[in-house]
C-alpha cells in the first residue's frame, strides 16, 4: 500500500512539473523521457537497491530516450545552440572587472 502511494505521489509531481514547464516555457521545453515496460519497471522498482539489472536496465532506458530525442526534430534548437562565454563575478575564475560588479 505504501508503495503504490508513494509511486502515486511521484507520478503526480512529475506531471505537474511536465504541464508547469509546457506551460511557461513552450516551444523552449523539451522532455526527454522513457517509459518503462512492466519487466523493466521490476528491475528497478527499488531504487535504493544496485543491481546488475537495475543498472542494465536504467542504461538502456537512457540510450533509447537519447535516440529518441535526437531524432525528434523538435529537439533540433537544442542541439544546434550555442551558449555563450559563462561570466564569473567571484572566486579564482573571475573574469569581470571590478566596477562591472
Amino acid at each position: 500500500m505504501a508503495r503504490g502511494l508513494f509511486d502515486l505521489v511521484i507520478s503526480a509531481q512529475e506531471s505537474s512539473v511536465d504541464y508547469m514547464l509546457r506551460q511557461t516555457l513552450g516551444s523552449n521545453y523539451f522532455q526527454i523521457d522513457d517509459k518503462a515496460t512492466p519487466d523493466q519497471s521490476k528491475d528497478v522498482k527499488a531504487l535504493d537497491r544496485v543491481s546488475i539489472g537495475a543498472t542494465n536496465t536504467l542504461k538502456d532506458r537512457g540510450n533509447h530516450a537519447a535516440q529518441r530525442a535526437l531524432g525528434d526534430p523538435l529537439f533540433l534548437p537544442f542541439r544546434a545552440h550555442q551558449a555563450s562565454a559563462p561570466i564569473f563575478y567571484h572566486g579564482p575564475n573571475k573574469n569581470v572587472p571590478e566596477a562591472a560588479c
